[in-house]
């Protein structure tokens, strides 16, 4: 995969793992975040597999602060729900069966008591009962880092992202937890990339990009 970014010269490859991209000159630096804030970094950066560009917007998942990853996606709970769904129906057929029928049963009973005519749902669905239930993925890993790839293995199993893209990653953990972060992402093939105004040697990703104050490129790898 390839990004090609305005300011930069070459389009760079963006391998499994983590890469990052300094900007250190602050108002080029504020109009990108804005962009991936606002889904519009269409207008500043081109992606690519194998020469062909590819819809940004479909392809990336935006992280603007690891201390507050949302599971609330309508899609990604919808694609959650479907594989949650099949499971049930998979391996809990007779338990599914006995809920639906002890509803209907509950259904029928209160239509009856009840001082007003009213009709409900006899035909309650597997689905129904997961909606019901509001299944959603946990945050409660022992630390930042966990959680942090944890939501990256979900957002990319279920809604297909092929890139994350952060603000201040770099800056939240020490080289060794970086250096972890790294080979865990490369053996998944997660492919993140962490954008920030400044960066610590103490913290420096292997592969690094750098555009100065003056608009000026530097390639650290």
């Amino acid at each position: 995969m390839m990004i090609k970014f305005e300011y930069l010269t070459d389009p760079f490859e963006i391998k499994g793992g983590l890469q990052a991209l300094v900007i250190e000159n602050k108002p080029l630096y504020r109009r990108v975040t804005e962009t991936f804030h606002n889904d519009t970094a269409g207008d500043l950066f081109v992606l690519s597999e194998n020469f062909i560009p590819i819809d940004m917007k479909k392809s990336i998942c935006y992280i603007g602060d690891i201390f507050d990853l949302s599971y609330s996606d309508r899609k990604l709970i919808t694609k959650l729900s479907v594989e949650l769904e099949q499971t049930a129906n998979e391996i809990l057929f007779s338990e599914i069966l006995s809920v639906t029928e002890k509803l209907n049963i509950i259904g029928e009973r209160l239509s009856y008591e009840f001082d007003f005519d009213v009709s409900y749902n006899d035909t309650v669905s597997t689905g129904d009962i997961i909606k019901l239930l509001s299944f959603k993925p946990r945050l409660d890993a022992d630390s930042a880092l966990e959680n942090t790839v944890r939501f990256m293995k979900i957002w990319r199993k279920y809604l297909g992202v092929k890139l994350f893209v952060s603000s201040g990653l770099c800056r939240c953990f020490t080289h060794d937890e970086l250096s972890a972060l790294h080979r865990e992402l490369s053996a998944e093939d997660i492919r993140v990339l962490d954008i920030d105004s400044i960066i610590s040697n103490d913290t420096k990703p292997d592969n690094l990009y750098i555009i100065d104050k003056d608009l000026c490129e530097v390639i650290d790898k």
